[in-house]
């Protein structure tokens, strides 16, 4: 080829780009979109931050609540206004845009767009629908699988219970194997030996390990000074898997864990018995996460797939949660060339590859268990789950419950359905944490129907209780609206030209509706970034909300999953409240920023204390 062709042509076709785009624009009233538009990447250059809620917020400041955005060769109109968004999907264009855009990870991972999420309006759409109305998500199956989360439930409760009476004791085993240890490991050195038996080093890394759960939160007063050489020393050791050569930096380096390990021998000496340990130090997001999963396999397979210690189903276990990871992951970042078709000539950072190989070994795992439930058909433990009552109906209905369909609805649920939920209770203890008045509030809810004066009438909260638990819903429902875990909707698709807003949309326009601003717009909220759950308590003004608050979605493709979501959410937070009292670990305001992704986590993840409290010891006693 002639490069010196090269730039005349590309300026040729910008030039030609930019014509045929005005002349495009001329004949339509296209919403506003920002003045720098680049050609071939559009405004893409705009959405570089990772929280995109937030740029699209602040550009609806200028260019108005429905905006538009040239993303590569595709066009986007952004809705950030509750009218506009009632005028999508509750009244004029209801039907245009019940489609979805098509992006890569549909193809390779969603059984080519056939999955609930990812295929098209139209007659497989409204099957689909049909089945998980009928079949997963109705009222009378989500009865039937109320044992299962209520078990979940009190796994958690005594997963929680049992480290906080056991934690001291296993402390004061870490230390004190950890200065027997240091005494071995500074004989070698004052010996001058070259290197460190191996059993010894392995005794030492593993106590190390579990010393730095906990060294940082119990013995910090003693310690303070040295924290640096603690963290210096950790990664000495972890990075020295068998022996120690004691050069000279090495010497120096544990000649400062040598000062460390007086202190940690102090401590044991003189203060250890007189500390007042805090009360147990917890990571929510590992446990809820880890709750929610099993929650959702257990409904579809009958097993749960969070466990410790259970040979061969921990590492399919491992192995699933990693695909879904996986999948999140990748699903976040998106592929460049849905955007720029230039790109599909090679594999952009090998994104297809990777999504083809999940999909792969996501369909291989979601196909074992169609057929474990194939081969053991009658046995109780596959009598009950979802897959057996969708593989009945296979036997009558073949066409419409093929393989490809069941597999489809248990991938819909584990991703839409397992990060989601934990999320929200993640935030809705954060929120109650800077607001303690609202946790005490929401504790005296869940006492005045739970707990009786009668010790021996008391019981743990069940989903049939949350009915009346005016005040745990109102909670729930406002953190869905401050913290919604999905802060912009899933993207729509217009099937045919619309009018939007007073703008024209043109055909195969995504659009997208940033739930984020919807739910703080001050037009509708009072006060609209304060936790104020008292705003839903008045059931006869909740009409006011209708269409204004829309955390599972809104219209055809409303989440069919939301009856399960708030079951869930509120049996575990109700629960967490009711048995533990709570505090941030930190000791001071809870961190609300939020962290990149599909779904909205927390930048830092929740980490408090919690002890059990006084009217609940005797349950959790009595659930060990």
């Amino acid at each position: 080829m002639d490069y010196s062709l090269l730039i005349p042509i590309i300026l040729i076709t910008i030039l030609i780009t930019k014509l045929l785009l005005r002349l495009y624009r001329s004949n339509k009233n296209l919403p506003p979109s920002p003045r720098v538009c680049f050609p071939i990447i559009g405004h893409l250059h705009l959405l570089k931050q990772p929280l995109l809620h937030r740029t699209l917020l602040r550009l609806s400041h200028s260019l108005g609540p429905v905006f538009s955005l040239r993303l590569g060769s595709r066009l986007a109109v952004i809705v950030s206004s509750p009218a506009a968004a009632e005028e999508c999907f509750l009244t004029k264009n209801d039907i245009v845009l019940a489609n979805r855009p098509r992006f890569t990870m549909g193809k390779y991972v969603a059984y080519d767009y056939t999955s609930m999420v990812t295929a098209p309006y139209g007659d497989h759409w409204r099957n689909l629908r049909r089945i998980t109305a009928l079949e997963v998500f109705s009222t009378h199956r989500l009865n039937g699988s109320a044992e299962i989360r209520q078990d979940e439930v009190k796994r958690l409760l005594q997963k929680l219970y049992g480290l906080s009476v056991q934690r001291p004791a296993k402390i004061i085993n870490h230390i004190d194997w950890f200065a027997k240890i240091c005494i071995i490991l500074y004989t070698s050195i004052i010996r001058k030996t070259n290197k460190i038996h191996l059993l010894s080093f392995n005794i030492l890394y593993d106590n190390m390990l579990k010393l730095n759960k906990y060294i940082i939160y119990n013995i910090l007063s003693y310690i303070k000074l040295k924290k640096k050489h603690i963290i210096i020393y950790f990664h000495v050791v972890f990075s020295y898997n068998y022996y120690f050569t004691l050069n000279y930096k090495m010497q120096s380096l544990l000649n400062s864990a040598l000062n460390l390990s007086v202190l940690i021998f102090d401590c044991t000496n003189r203060n250890l018995v007189e500390i007042n340990y805090p009360d147990l130090v917890v990571e929510l997001r590992t446990l809820l996460t880890g709750l929610t999963l099993n929650v959702i396999m257990r409904m579809m397979t009958g097993k749960r797939f969070c466990e410790e210690d259970e040979g061969g189903k921990e590492k399919i276990s491992l192995e699933f949660q990693e695909l879904v990871a996986e999948i999140l992951e990748l699903s976040s970042a998106g592929n460049p060339a849905d955007f720029l078709p230039a790109l599909q000539w090679y594999d952009y950072k090998d994104y297809i590859k990777r999504a083809k190989k999940v999909g792969e070994k996501m369909d291989s795992l979601l196909q074992g268990f169609l057929d474990e439930h194939r081969a053991n058909k009658g046995r109780l433990e596959f009598t009950n789950t979802m897959i057996a009552h969708l593989l009945d109906s296979q036997e009558k209905e073949p066409h419409y419950y093929n393989d490809v369909t069941i597999k489809g609805l248990i991938l819909m649920m584990v991703i839409g359905g397992t990060d989601t939920s934990a999320l929200t209770v993640e935030w809705a203890m954060s929120n109650l944490l800077n607001h303690p008045q609202v946790l005490e509030t929401t504790r005296q809810n869940i006492d005045t129907h739970i707990v009786p004066s009668s010790s021996s009438n008391r019981r743990l909260l069940k989903e049939d209780d949350l009915v009346n638990m005016n005040y745990l819903n109102c909670v729930v429902s406002e953190t869905l609206r401050l913290c919604p875990v999905a802060p912009l909707m899933v993207p729509h698709f217009s099937s045919s030209d619309c009018v939007i807003g007073g703008f024209d949309v043109p055909r195969d326009t995504i659009v997208l509706v940033n739930l984020w601003a919807i739910h703080r717009d001050p037009s509708v909220w009072d006060d609209p970034t304060s936790f104020k759950p008292e705003r839903f308590e008045d059931r006869d003004q909740l009409g006011q909300y209708n269409g204004k608050m829309m955390p599972f979605g809104l219209g055809r493709r409303v989440c069919p999953g939301l009856g399960l979501a708030n079951r869930v959410v509120g049996l575990v937070l109700g629960s967490m409240i009711q048995c533990f009292e709570w505090e941030s670990g930190s000791g001071g305001p809870v961190d609300m920023t939020e962290g990149p992704g599909l779904s909205m986590p927390k930048a830092e993840p929740l980490v408090v204390t919690c002890r059990p409290r006084e009217v609940a010891s005797e349950l959790l006693l009595r659930i060990q």
